[in-house]
């Protein structure tokens, strides 16, 4: 019984250890691929196996022995942490320990020895002596496993674990670095002083609560007004928090209005992953660990990956505490600074979405000031919102905490004072006319600690000194009285309010032009109250900047921020263009040096330099200044002749390169009005055609409407004022007589559309936003949506108000549209329903069409006014009767995610729906059925959706930055999609003829596109310096408009755009095969964008147009032996036929192959041609009438890439990806003899040599081989030279010499008898070849790329350029040898690397080159790239290292 039980519970723990021990090879085998080291681990791992194999063999019932083998086998756990702890090492680190792991692999073989010498001694011996054997096997195995334990006592969880942290620790730094490279703002709490102890209790106590009752991620809302302290208490929370006191610190982000040029959403996030590392190691060490071989792409990658990756995943890897994480951002109003891009602000609270993605533990506490558009797009978030109040609201606990207040400051100067001072009564005063707001308490206390006789003025009833505009107004007249004092407050706190980044007070100073001493006695220490002057001077609260920019502020003081932008411009131009910026800044040595490897090269260049070169072109901007005011022109002209190369060495000093593109754009918008209707100081948010298309109206953040004459682009009057908020909307009356508006000042109002007057008052009625505003079809009414959660409606000629309110909604109206009768109206609302209204009473008609369960974001009437659909954010459609206000059938179901844009068909027999899951969908107006599958193409949100106007087509426009079009009946997709945008489509619209399609982009580009064949027209339409937010064409088709975040709009001429730009040469995507005609004067080439081109071999030109006949890749091509005719071969599984002199298509596609045709290759004698292809077989063909002949050829098991005919057209070779070689008898269409087997991987290339006794093969495995064509015999060894996998492979005419191209992007020339490398490696192209070909004269080679190129190579020089003067090549990685002339090339040879930078023979930096000019430049041996313009470097005067200095002479 015992060993029964035994036997089962062996068995148990092998299955166990089995299964375990295979996961650890499978484990082992994967790291062994990476580091030189593992092979150790893998014998172990191997050697554990064969133990567990031969345990039951030898121990029998030996109950010790099996005891120490089980612990043995188990192993297989420490074995496993020791190969995942060496997949996170490098090879240096992990073949340092290789001693180690040699005697880890060393100690198990001694086990697997003592078991297998035991084995061996079965039989009669052994029987004899199993006593003494087992007793001596079992001390043995004792013995190793106690060397196994001081193995590990040693190594694994010392030497290892500590060599894997110290290398993780190592990475934390340059990764934290890298994540804040795009960075360039502070964002900490240094500046700040936390509450007095004792007081905001209440809020702190509400805080607690949402921490300890949060249940998933969420947000705490603060909001408050100006000086009502919400920053102190974010700092007393983060000193709490860092305390661990009801929670954990996570990271902060406290926003700086004069850090907000350089705020973004992507910038936030970044900076709250190197908050997370920084304060916590665990969190930091998981981050290292998922970045061991590269860095995440943080400026490309989508915010919710980049949370992911950067956030949320290390959080759940490295945070193991139990306490809540907090995370705080403070100040959210100020994010993007000044009169923030209302669009960068709401691209980053949109990312907040992105906090749900976060752990559970993980909350959000933010202050803000209670903004309209914080408060939307912060309405549908988790979150816990709070109020400071102020006022006659302010709480008892607010004035207890004031009072506090006002006793710590006095404190310092009771020892001062005999009696109690202030009085209680005079305390009571200062705390009642504070009304809650801290920064009145704080300003007062300062300017009393200066002069106590302020006390007196604060607390006198009739001074006023209750509010902060009347505080602010009466420090500035009491300490700065004098005109001359008052001219220099307004150049200094305009320089201050306007100033993109903070300024110390020198450089505040000398870029003023102000004695530094003066700055300090006039303007610091006279309003010491309300200014900061160290580090930088600054106000201490932004309310005071609110104050001096605003009608409050008495006009002798206020800031005019547009005179400013001048002042601060021209201060910039003063330091610009005088000696202060000039040749070598940063006081380099030596050339060779990157600037980052030179310490302190920042330090060099002064403060108020850096300011002015980095910001100047944004005061240029920001000027309100024209081309024709012509004040900065001189100074423009000054800097860009004598100044410019040295500003770009300042840029890059400050390795700003987004920076440097930004300021070239400023000062290109600034000096060009073409097509640029600038007028808006903010960015415009809406933009119309009137109906005669002569004129646009125009409605912007700045608050006013512009009116602008629509052929000419040229601002017609003044702004039209009235609104004193941002305006939503803007909208012609269909006669064209009068415009409304909407705006966010909770009012619409009517204009004189001729004469920009305001017609009447402003339609006041509206307690909230105007989000919408929409005329009736006859022009008589207005009806109007707002935040307030109510429609009106107004006479549109007097603009008089129309009845009360349409009420009935519960939240925000977000669209109103009139049915097309004009009788009735439709409202969609973020409480979930669409209600129907009657346009003449404003009386709603039934019942609220519920359905939705979220916000219905968009309702639109059928073109017969029958219908109305609304798509929601709940994920679905509904359709409604527009008479009773019905739902019409179920929900339309088929939309995974929110439901973003609906449009009916022009006859409104079908409705399409774009969503955030990515697709379309078509749906039967009729039954509210879906139509068929899902529109599927894109891979992000679908914005935009339309019909054409024959409604035979649908166009969409997505995040995944392309445009899709879709044939309405079907459903299919049309074509590929319309690629050309490098970021998100945010708008598409169709031309009123249905001919083309225009769209605008987050690149802040416009793109028109053949609307039939999906094509681009044109170059892209470039000015705007940010987001295209919206496109429209004129009613005649003629003129496109266009808005954008960079607060103008841009009239395009629709006509012209269509021959903006010459048609590229070349092909648009890589080459994959090339060929040379036979008579040498012409080259074939055949591509992935499914065309072939025709180049002159002499000129290089291209011959004609693209040969356009194939629906898919153009893999392979070949001439006829006469050179009249080409045939190609193509993954649309056909071969096609050309002319060789007219490039037209001969007859019909050969139809044959049931997959891809890779390879094509005429007879000899021209008249058959062959063929291989995916489907595993190879085919014949006459070559005249194109027919197929006989069967196809069987013999290959995988893919057949390359074929060839013999020089005698008796034969044909393959080679397929079964990583054999076949020969056939051409005649009778049979396989001769068995495959030719030698190499290790796919045969992607063969060819016969010229005399038909030999072939030559290229394969995956990197290497070329030879054959005897007749016995089929492998010649020699492998020719081996290249680093990657083998393309293409051809016998020069003579037979001697074989050239290979290579996925390694380089050509190789060999001697085709020794099979000997001939040269270097051709370097030139930029990625992997595809084809090789020679001339027919054996003077030129011919290549194509992945590239999109070919380039010809003079064969002579190759052996040339390897001869001369004993060259040698570097060790180091290169793309290519730069060809110069020959004296040159021997006195310094250069390389051009893959990063683009050319270096010398040491790796010594000399220059960069653009991605542009590399792949077409001209490299050794090579003659001419072919599809691009050539680029050549005249290095004769070239001075670098120590002398680079001498390349610059001061005129």
């Amino acid at each position: 019984m015992p060993v029964t039980s035994r036997a089962a519970n062996s068995n148990s723990v092998g299955d166990n250890a089995s299964t375990a021990l295979n996961d650890a090879l499978k484990l082992t085998k994967e790291v062994g691929e990476l580091l030189g080291s593992v092979p150790y681990i893998k014998g172990a791992a191997g050697i554990l196996v064969h133990i567990l194999e031969i345990r039951e063999k030898v121990i029998e019932n030996d109950e010790r022995c099996a005891e120490i083998l089980d612990r043995v086998v188990n192993e297989k756990d420490n074995l496993i942490d020791i190969t995942k702890n060496l997949a996170m090492l490098d090879h240096s680190a992990a073949d340092g320990l290789k001693k180690d792991l040699e005697d880890y692999e060393r100690i198990l073989k001694d086990i697997e020895r003592v078991l297998k010498e035991h084995q061996n001694k079965r039989g009669v011996r052994a029987k004899i002596s199993k006593g003494l054997g087992r007793k001596k096997m079992a001390g043995k195995l004792e013995e190793n496993e106690r060397r196994l334990k001081n193995f590990h006592d040693r190594f694994t969880f010392n030497r290892l674990s500590k060599i894997c942290n110290d290398l993780l620790e190592a990475r934390i730094a340059p990764l934290q670095q890298h994540i804040t490279s795009i960075v360039r703002f502070q964002s900490d709490s240094q500046q700040l002083s936390p509450c007095l102890l004792n007081t905001r209790l209440d809020i702190f106590e509400k805080i607690d609560h949402w921490v300890q009752m949060a249940t998933q991620a969420s947000i705490f809302l603060l909001y408050g007004h100006p000086g009502t302290g919400k920053s102190t208490i974010s700092k007393s929370l983060e000193e709490k928090l860092a305390r661990k006191i009801s929670g954990t610190l996570g990271a902060v982000f406290f926003c700086r209005r004069q850090e907000g040029a350089s705020h973004s959403a992507r910038a936030f996030w970044c900076q709250i992953a190197a908050g997370l590392m920084k304060k916590h190691r665990s969190i930091a060490l998981a981050l290292a660990s998922m970045f061991q071989n590269q860095f995440p792409d943080v400026e490309s990658l989508p915010i919710e990956e980049l949370v992911d990756k950067l956030i949320a995943d290390p959080i759940r890897q490295g945070y193991k505490e139990t306490q809540p994480l907090i995370f705080i951002v403070d100040a959210l109003d100020e994010f993007g600074g000044r009169n923030p891009n209302r669009r960068l602000r709401e691209e980053f609270i949109t990312s907040l979405d992105c906090w749900t993605r976060l752990p559970s533990n993980c909350h959000l506490f933010i202050t803000s000031r209670q903004e309209n558009d914080i408060q939307s797009l912060l309405n549908d978030q988790p979150s816990h919102i709070s109020t400071l109040e102020v006022g006659e609201n302010a709480t008892d606990q607010t004035s207890m905490d004031i009072r506090s207040f006002f006793m710590n400051q006095f404190q310092p100067m009771y020892r001062e004072i005999p009696r109690p001072w202030p009085a209680p009564e005079e305390l009571g005063s200062l705390v009642s006319k504070a009304a809650g707001l801290f920064i009145w308490a704080r300003t007062v206390t300062e300017k009393i600690r200066d002069d106590r006789r302020f006390l007196k003025r604060a607390i006198q009833e009739h001074n006023s000194l209750g509010g902060l505009d009347a505080l602010y107004t009466d420090l500035l007249e009491s300490s700065i009285s004098e005109a001359s004092d008052i001219d220099l407050f307004k150049r200094l706190s305009g320089a201050i309010v306007t100033a993109k980044s903070s300024l110390s007070l020198s450089a505040l100073s000398r870029l003023c032009q102000v004695e530094e001493s003066t700055v300090d006695d006039v303007f610091c220490r006279r309003l010491r109250p309300i200014l900061r002057a160290q580090p930088a001077v600054s106000f201490l609260h932004k309310s005071f900047e609110d104050f001096l920019t605003s009608n409050a502020c008495p006009e002798k003081y206020r800031c005019n921020q547009r005179e400013s932008h001048q002042w601060m411009c021209g201060w910039c131009f003063t330091i610009l263009n005088s000696r202060e910026l000039h040749f070598n800044m940063g006081g380099m040595e030596n050339s060779y040096q990157m600037n980052c490897d030179v310490p302190g090269l920042k330090d060099n260049v002064p403060e108020w330099v850096g300011y002015s070169c980095r910001w100047f072109g944004a005061h240029l901007e920001s000027s309100g200044l024209q081309l024709d005011d012509n004040v900065f022109l001189p100074d423009i002209r000054s800097f860009f002749s004598n100044k410019f190369f040295h500003w770009l060495e300042v840029m890059s000093i400050d390795n700003t390169p987004g920076p440097t593109i930004e300021v070239l754009g400023s000062v290109t918008r600034s000096i060009s009005s073409l097509n640029t209707m600038r007028g808006h100081s903010s960015p415009v948010r809406s933009a119309a055609f009137s109906p005669d298309g002569q004129y646009i109206v125009s409605g912007s953040d700045d608050t006013a409407l512009r009116l602008w004459d629509a052929t000419t682009g040229a601002i017609i009057g003044e702004p039209l004022r009235g609104h004193s908020s941002p305006v939503n909307s803007a909208a012609f009356s269909p006669d064209g007589q009068r415009i409304v508006s909407g705006s966010d000042d909770k009012t619409a109002r009517l204009w004189d559309a001729k004469t920009g007057a305001p017609i009447g008052e402003p339609l006041r009625g509206h307690s909230g936003s105007v989000w919408s505003a929409a005329f009736s079809p006859d022009g008589q009414h207005i009806v109007s949506g707002s935040v307030d959660k109510t429609l009106r409606l107004w006479d549109a000629k007097t603009g008089t108000v129309i009845g009360e309110p349409l009420r009935g909604h519960s939240k925000a109206v977000c669209s109103v549209a009139f049915s097309p009768d004009g009788q009735r109206i439709v409202s969609g609302s973020d409480d979930k329903t669409a209600r129907l209204w009657d346009a003449k009473t404003g009386a709603p008609i039934g019942e609220p069409l519920r359905g939705h369960s979220g916000s219905v974001w968009s309702a639109a009437f059928s073109p017969d006014g029958q219908h109305i659909v609304s798509g929601s954010v709940d994920k679905t459609l509904r359709l409604w009767d527009a008479k009773t206000g019905t739902v019409i059938g179920e929900p339309l179901r088929g939309h995974s995610k929110a439901v973003c844009s609906v449009a009916f068909s022009p006859d409104g027999q079908r409705i399409v729906s774009g969503s955030g899951d990515n697709t379309l969908r078509l749906w039967d107006t009729k039954t509210g059925v879906v139509i068929g599958e899902p529109l599927c193409g894109h891979s992000s949100v679908v914005r935009s959706v339309m019909f054409s106007p024959d409604g035979r087509r649908i166009v969409s426009g997505s995040d995944d930055k392309t445009l899709r079009l879709w044939d309405h009946t079907t459903g299919s997709i049309i074509g590929e999609p319309l690629r050309g945008h490098s970021r998100a489509v945010c708008s598409v619209a169709f031309s009123p003829d249905g001919q083309r399609i225009v769209s605008g982009s987050r690149d802040y580009t416009l793109h028109f596109w053949d609307a039939t064949t999906g094509a681009v027209i044109g170059e892209p339409l470039r000015g705007h310096s940010n987001v295209v937010l919206l496109v429209a064409f004129s009613p005649d088709g003629e003129r496109i408009v266009s808005g954008s975040g960079d607060n103008t709009l841009r009239v395009w001429d629709s006509k012209t755009v269509a021959v903006i730009g010459e048609p590229l040469c070349g092909h648009s995507s890589p080459v994959i095969s090339v060929v040379i005609s036979p008579d040498g004067r012409r080259i074939v080439s055949g591509s992935q964008d499914r065309t072939l081109h025709l180049w002159d071999a002499t000129t290089f030109a291209v011959i004609g147009g693209p040969l356009s006949g194939h629906s898919d890749s153009v893999f392979s091509v070949a001439f006829s032996p006469d050179g009249q005719r080409i045939v190609s071969g193509s993954s649309d599984k056909t071969l096609r036929l050309w002319d060789a002199m007219t490039g037209v298509a001969i007859g019909e596609p050969l139809c044959g192959h049931s997959g891809p045709v890779w390879s094509v290759e005429f007879s000899p004698d021209g008249q058959s041609i062959v063929s291989g292809s995916e489907d595993t077989t190879l085919r014949l063909w006459d070559a005249t009438t194109g027919t197929v002949i006989g069967e196809p050829l069987h013999g290959h098991s995988l893919p057949v890439n390359s074929v060839a005919f013999s020089p005698d057209g008796q034969h044909v070779v393959s080679g397929s990806d079964d990583t054999t070689l076949r020969l056939w008898d051409a005649t009778t269409r049979a396989a001769i003899g068995e495959p030719l087997c030698g190499h290790s991987s796919v045969v992607r290339s063969v060819a016969f040599s010229p005399d038909g006794l030999r072939i030559v093969s290229g394969s995956f495995d990197k290497t070329l081989r030879l054959w005897d064509a007749k016995t089929g015999a492998v010649i020699g060894e492998p020719l081996c030279g290249h680093a990657l996998p083998v393309n293409s492979v051809a016998f020069s005419p003579d037979g001697q010499r074989i050239v290979s191209g290579s996925d390694d992007k380089t050509l190789r020339l060999w001697n085709a008898k020794t099979g000997a490398v001939i040269g270097e490696p051709l370097r030139g192209h930029s990625s992997g070849v595809n084809s090789v070909a020679f001339s027919p004269d054996g003077q030129r080679i011919v290549s194509g790329s992945e590239d999109k190129t070919l380039r010809l190579w003079d064969v002579a020089t190759v052996f040339t350029t390897d001869n001369v003067h004993d060259h040698v090549e570097p060790t180091f990685p290169f793309l290519q040898r730069l060809q110069f002339p020959t004296a040159l090339t021997a006195l310094y040879p250069m390389y051009l690397r893959e990063d683009g930078w050319v270096v010398g023979p040491h790796e010594e930096l000399l220059f960069w080159l653009l991605p542009s000019l590399r792949i077409s430049l001209r490299s050794a041996g090579c003659i001419s790239v072919l599809g691009r313009q050539f680029t050549e470097l005249d290095v004769s005067s070239f001075k670098h290292g120590t002398e680079w200095t001498a390349c610059y002479q001061e005129s």
